[in-house]
């Protein structure tokens, strides 16, 4: 295995050769978050999507992004989610205009 010989994994895909098998129920929520009418506040569920979706693809963000979130004052951990949305969404949206990272997306989402 690749982590017991000490390679670096974070770029393995998620999912292997079984397929993910969360991807019906995955692409419907994606769906539902991207969609305010649907009664869902956007509000930092963009970081959450690209996450999973970086994880999926092989392809994830950046080490220091989930650092800089994880060690982030301007979170209250304790809060509510949307609370903790907006507050990471407003770290994501600060550290995408100072890099240029995109994320391999899947269709369903």
């Amino acid at each position: 295995m690749a982590i017991e010989n000490g390679e670096n994994i974070t770029g393995l895909k998620l999912w292997l050769d079984g397929g993910n098998v969360l991807a019906g129920g995955w692409g419907d929520l994606c769906v539902a978050l991207r969609d305010p009418a649907g009664g869902n506040d956007p509000e930092g569920w963009e970081f959450w999507i690209d996450f999973y979706e970086g994880q999926l693809s092989g392809h994830p963000l950046p080490l220091e992004l989930i650092k800089d979130i994880a060690i982030s004052g301007d979170i209250d951990w304790k809060s509510d989610n949307a609370s903790i949305n907006a507050a990471i969404g407003a770290i994501y949206r600060r550290f995408k205009k100072a890099a240029s990272h995109t994320v391999e997306r899947s269709q369903t989402c």
